[in-house]
């Protein structure tokens, strides 16, 4: 079963290091910049696009053992966290930002709005770069919400094959309380998270 939408590609490894490339802000122990022994670690800063097309074109491809995702879920959903203000700050604030209260504005953390076909191509690309860098004993672990992860798992069975599917793990998420159990409906208390691995003979 093959899922399509308006826009579907491949992605080109080239396109992902303009006009933002991925900046190394850190190494732990190992190797360094370039350096291919994973004993250590490194840290970079950029869309995780841009470090990946980086890390393929630093020698990664096939030698990453694990893969863990937590991407947008497809929610339709603004968030945002609360600061106070402080001084002259609120006087300002009061003037200039309409969701002023009590010494707090919001401040926009992320955006995750959508249409259905930006989102599948978004994660359609990560997915294929994961799967180039991924040893052939690796393993991906990929955290979705009852949202996408239908679709996604169309997705990962195109890209890594049914074969490599291995377990559907539920993550429940605590117990419901406040707002939360106000539904009109069942009470949604679980993520899920899509085992898969690169080669089902070789899987550690």
């Amino acid at each position: 079963m093959l899922l399509t939408w308006d826009g579907k590609r491949k992605p080109d490894w080239s396109d992902y290091n303009n006009p933002r490339p991925a900046m190394l802000r850190e190494t732990f122990g190992g190797g360094g910049e370039g350096d291919c022994d994973l004993r250590g670690g490194l840290l970079f800063e950029g869309d995780n696009l841009a470090v990946m097309a980086r890390l393929l074109a630093d020698g990664y491809a096939g030698k990453v053992q694990l893969a863990y995702l937590d991407p947008p879920f497809g929610s339709g959903a603004n968030y945002v966290r609360k600061i106070r203000l402080r001084g002259d700050q609120v006087g300002r604030a009061e003037r200039d930002l309409a969701k002023f209260e009590n010494g707090f504005v919001n401040q926009l953390q992320y955006t995750d709005q959508w249409s259905e076909s930006s989102y599948l191509q978004f994660m359609y690309e990560r997915l294929w770069m994961v799967k180039e860098l991924l040893a052939d004993n690796g393993s991906l672990y990929l955290h979705l919400d009852s949202n996408e992860v239908h679709a996604i798992k169309l997705i990962c069975d195109e890209i890594f094959g049914r074969e490599c599917f291995q377990r559907q793990i539920i993550w429940r998420i605590g117990w419901i309380s406040g707002y939360k159990s106000a539904a009109r409906n069942w009470i949604r208390n679980h993520d899920t998270i899509l085992f898969y691995c690169k080669d089902p003979g070789k899987m550690i």
